[in-house]
């Protein structure tokens, strides 16, 4: 009997230990946040130690993200919008001031210069336009653009373009969409976007490189419109005043940049592969116009052939022996210009040839090659050549 007792007791002592080890495996798993382990291990950058019981939880340095760019945004070397900090590998390119066009102002000044060189202060630049203070912010808005046509003359023509032109921040080296070419002059509706949203704009530059990002000067800052002659568009920000400033005065270069994709060449059908600021393809009644100065390739509109075809009003564009409108009361036939009643209009005279009613230029016979007469029953071969 004693023994017997005794291995009951043996074996409820072993009942005993397995439902306490049962016990202890049926305990909940400790929290991982109260842990240290806070972070989602997607959202870490970098080492990270997971958490045993729940491998989505981290211990880490959260990995920075893009937002959505506005004014005062920092832009960085991958074309994207951060708040406050970038993502490891990424180097801080400007801040935005025109999310709507893509637009960011460099970290600091490119200097100080004129608008225009001695030789060339009071001479009209027939690329730009000549804006007035009614039409500053409509005028010849493509700073690119802007720039790049003062880039065409000499080395030294147009000294504050130049200076734009030729920026390139520290950050960017090996940066190419930021790299010396990029940059340009601000054109004047840019300038204002600028004052108006300084505030902002000039808070993203202390958060973007405390140590060398300058604010934006309260100073004349040049833009790249003409207002005529002699004078040029500047902005003065420290007071907001926007105006026509003497060419020759010194004022200060604060370079922008687009870091959008789109074609940025006006009157270009497609960009070269790769770059936003050099055509391919121009538009019809355009022709590519190489600039040695920058190796790019804007559009320039080609020059109109005088109409060759008799009662015609416009010719196609290019092509002066089709015509595309004729004059009243004619009407358009393979390209020439038939009238019902066939009556001749000045200088031209009509003659009989071949038994036919012909419009033949002044001087020129039915046997002549180098006139062509118009002839009612031979309406394609009324051309002048």
């Amino acid at each position: 009997m004693k023994k017997l007792s005794i291995q009951i007791m043996a074996l409820c002592s072993v009942f005993g230990f397995a439902s306490g080890v049962m016990a202890e495996d049926c305990k909940p798993a400790p929290d991982c946040a109260a842990l240290g382990f806070t972070q989602n291990a997607a959202d870490c950058s970098g080492t990270a130690l997971k958490c045993p019981w729940d491998l989505t939880k981290a211990a880490c340095k959260a990995g920075v993200k893009p937002v959505t760019c506005a004014v005062g945004s920092l832009l960085g070397s991958d074309k994207l919008c951060y708040a406050k900090e970038f993502p490891s590998g990424i180097k801080p390119v400007g801040v935005v001031f025109d999310p709507a066009n893509q637009l960011a102002v460099s970290p600091t000044d490119a200097g100080r210069t004129t608008w225009a060189s001695v030789d060339w202060q009071k001479q009209d630049v027939s690329s730009l336009t000549n804006c007035t203070t009614s039409n500053m912010k409509t005028c010849d808005v493509n700073g690119k653009m802007n720039t790049l046509n003062l880039m065409t003359g000499i080395n030294e023509q147009y000294p504050a373009a130049r200076l734009a032109y030729n920026y390139q921040p520290d950050a960017c080296s090996g940066v190419s969409f930021c790299q010396k070419g990029n940059w340009f002059l601000p054109s004047i509706r840019d300038l204002i976007t600028i004052y108006d949203n300084m505030a902002k704009i000039d808070a993203g530059l202390k958060i973007l490189n405390p140590s060398t990002s300058k604010e934006i000067t309260k100073s004349a800052n040049w833009s790249s419109n003409e207002a005529d002659a002699t004078t040029a568009f500047a902005a003065n920000m420290d007071y907001g005043r926007h105006g026509g400033y003497q060419k020759n005065s010194e004022y200060f270069v604060r370079p922008v940049i687009y870091y959008g994709s789109a074609c940025q060449i006006s009157n270009c059908k497609t960009c070269q592969s790769g770059v936003t600021d050099s055509c391919q393809t121009c538009n019809d009644g355009y022709l590519e116009l190489t600039n040695f100065n920058t190796n790019k390739v804007t559009c320039t509109q080609q020059l109109s052939l005088p109409c060759r075809v008799l009662n015609c009003q416009t010719c196609v564009s290019g092509d002066s022996s089709t015509c595309k409108i004729c004059k009243s009361g004619y009407t358009l036939q393979s390209g020439k210009c038939v009238s019902a009643g066939f009556v001749c209009e000045l200088p031209s005279v009509q003659r009989t040839c071949n038994g036919m009613k012909c419009c033949c230029p002044q001087g020129a016979d039915c046997s002549g090659t180098a006139m062509k007469c118009l002839c009612q029953a031979n309406p394609d071969s009324g051309i002048i050549q």
